[in-house]
């Protein structure tokens, strides 16, 4: 039986959400994190190619805390509709930005704030919440695969080989 074959019974570990953001960097990427999801039962995680990240190599990972952005007309000169959307607003808690910063401040650390802004430069790959442990493992087991093929590769192993050894590369 292999490390990725799907599972009888998810794992859990007994480690913080910084711990974990932790070990997705060390180990994870986008191709492992999807590898893991699949063994799992998990599909179509990946956000459009036109989510990219704010600059190459960039990496970012935690707990997401999505926002809505809207964009919002000066409503100086509609003296009614501004007090509507107000009381909206004193309704729903205060005004959007302020109830951003509650949020922002409340937040465990390692959250990661995720943006929709009606454009987004951001690049996205969402793991759910009751899996997150079991791709965690996948994923550094993956990771572990990897460096021996890379070590077998960087000793002179044809590519074939190692191929035929470790079954992908």
């Amino acid at each position: 039986m292999s490390e990725l074959d799907p599972p009888k019974e998810l794992r859990h570990l007994d480690i913080t959400d910084n711990e974990r953001v932790e070990r997705f960097r060390r180990a994870g990427y986008g191709g492992s994190v999807s590898d893991a999801l699949s063994t799992v039962g998990v599909r179509d995680t990946v956000f459009s190619s036109q989510f990219k990240p704010l600059r190459q190599g960039m990496q970012l990972a935690g707990r997401a805390i999505p926002v809505k952005a809207h964009s919002q007309a000066d409503l100086t000169d509609f003296p009614e509709e501004k007090r509507k959307l107000e009381a909206r607003w004193e309704a729903d808690g205060g005004h959007p930005q302020k109830r951003l910063m509650r949020c922002v401040a409340d937040s465990e650390p390692g959250s990661v704030l995720v943006f929709d802004c009606g454009g987004d430069n951001d690049g996205v790959q969402l793991i759910p919440k009751v899996v997150v442990d079991e791709v965690l493992l996948r994923v550094e087991w993956i990771f572990e695969k990897e460096n021996a093929e890379r070590q077998q590769l960087a000793a002179g192993m044809p590519v074939d080989e190692v191929y035929r050894v470790f079954g992908v590369l």
